[in-house]
């Protein structure tokens, strides 16, 4: 810590010749930011108990965001100093300010505006509230507070899929638009660590940037990398103990539930696999005709009617329309079911049922699981999963939902020939963080509670109700 009182830092400023930036009080804060000095560091200041004289800290975390970055005093009122949560409000406007001053700052010479990859790896638990946020946004804020964004841009992200909230991730690559980077941070290999330092410094403790690396830059009149249309399939996984399953009281269940899966492979609409109001794109498709509002908020009813009600009715809701069949079809490529000794304290076998496939939906791997398992320990009739398969009508096994705990994003598989100008690199600390981290949480998850929570609601089959509606095949092709 350096203490130092106003005077100095206005010598100081005049001695270097440096320019000033004044920020405005922070509204609703407490907060008031007084001149910023073009100094060789950053600070985040707190006030000390004598009103002229400013205690800052001094860092070198974000160096790599310009040559010339800022000293940030701020004083907080008393009444910030008593109330953790507006101490959070104040340091987070500190934060920004720095963060908005770094980005305002006129180029200078050894600057270079790049686009980078980022490989992250997510330990879910903590982010398993309705209130978590998504790691896109997660990194985009954290891109923003390091200052490396240029000023007047937001950092555009490329996902090649949206990572379910409250799961863990092995890792997952994630693209920027276009950053401004100093020269000299970037490595002989193209890694940028002081980025992924600042990245680690401003993202949440569960989220780890293993590493940063910059993209090549494209020739002229070329299109820019889309990691998005180079991800052409990603491998999840689902962690189950057998003992969820009952298979110490019904030995042949796991040969059921390996049977069960298999018939996911292939290519298949899964809308009745999927979460279909977390679909995005689908709800935007939906909501621009009126016909679409009306299917929409059918499906709605169903699905809550039967969520919220003590009999619930029908599993079969209303036909599915051809644009919702064709935005949630896909292609699984492979499912197989492989026995894993999960270290630990008596070690433990947990089934690990590994996904290949090219897209997944919202909830598409724990539906999975969870109605295979609901066949294979007799809760749902096998039919009943051939019409959901088929996707005439909906119909509603939202129940079978296997529990977040076991989901795990493993692996993104990239086209080599679609990105031919980028491979890439060894992941670094991606396995250690798996077996010592990802898998012994998912085992405490289990330790805690076995049961796969599978509910069946409703007793009349799917075929049943087809038939007394008089919907068949052929009506369905005509209609």
């Amino acid at each position: 810590l350096i203490t130092i009182n106003m005077q100095t830092l206005l010598d100081m400023q005049t001695l270097l010749g440096a320019p000033s930036l004044v920020f405005p009080r922070c509204a609703g804060t407490g907060v008031q930011a007084g001149l910023v000095p073009a100094l060789p560091c950053i600070g985040a200041a707190a006030h000390s108990s004598c009103g002229s004289t400013w205690t800052a800290r001094l860092t070198d975390d974000i160096r790599f965001c310009r040559p010339v970055v800022l000293a940030i005093f701020v004083g907080m009122a008393a009444g910030v100093r008593r109330s953790t949560r507006r101490r959070c409000l104040a340091l987070r406007a500190v934060e920004n300010a720095v963060a908005v001053a770094a980005r305002s700052l006129p180029s200078t010479s050894g600057v270079v505006k790049r686009r980078v990859a980022i490989e992250v790896g997510i330990f879910g638990t903590p982010f398993r509230s309705k209130l978590s946020r998504n790691i896109g946004f997660m990194i985009h804020e954290a891109l923003m507070r390091t200052g490396v964004v240029p000023a007047g841009q937001k950092a555009i992200l490329q996902l090649p899929e949206k990572v379910a909230i409250g799961a863990h991730v092995r890792s997952t690559w994630v693209a920027t638009s276009t950053l401004v980077l100093s020269a000299s941070s970037i490595g002989a290999d193209g890694s940028c660590k002081g980025l992924a330092a600042g990245l680690t410094h401003f993202l949440p403790e569960g989220v780890r940037p293993f590493q940063v690396v910059v993209l090549p830059e494209e020739n002229p009149g070329e299109p820019e990398l889309d990691f998005c249309e180079m991800c052409t399939a990603m491998e999840y996984r689902y962690y189950v103990p057998e003992a969820a399953l009952g298979n110490d009281k019904d030995p042949g269940v796991e040969g059921r539930f390996r049977d069960e899966l298999q018939r996911f492979v292939g290519t298949h609409c899964f809308a009745n696999f999927s979460q279909l109001d977390r679909n995005d794109k689908l709800q935007k498709k939906l909501t621009a005709s009126e016909k679409g509002n009306m299917w929409r908020d059918a499906f709605s009813a169903h699905v809550k009617h039967r969520a919220a009600s003590i009999s619930p009715g029908p599993r079969i809701g209303p036909r599915i329309p051809g644009v919702v069949r064709r935005m949630t079809t896909c292609k699984v490529r492979s499912i197989e079911v492989v026995r894993e000794l999960v270290e630990g304290e008596g070690g433990v076998v947990l089934l690990s049922v590994r996904i290949v496939a090219e897209g997944f939906l919202d909830s598409m791997v724990r539906l999975l699981v969870g109605s295979a398992a609901g066949v294979a320990t007799g809760l749902v009739d096998a039919a009943d999963l051939d019409e959901a398969l088929l996707a005439e009508a909906v119909v509603d096994i939202s129940e079978f939902a296997a529990p977040i705990k076991g989901l795990l994003l493993y692996a993104q598989h990239f086209d080599r020939e679609r990105s031919s100008s980028w491979d890439s690199p060894p992941s670094t600390g991606t396995n250690e963080f798996f077996q010592k981290v990802l898998l012994p949480a998912v085992r405490k998850d289990w330790n805690n509670d076995l049961s796969l929570n599978l509910q069946a609601r409703g007793s009349e089959s799917v075929a049943a109700q087809l038939v007394r509606r008089g919907w068949g095949k052929a009506d369905w092709e005509s209609g």
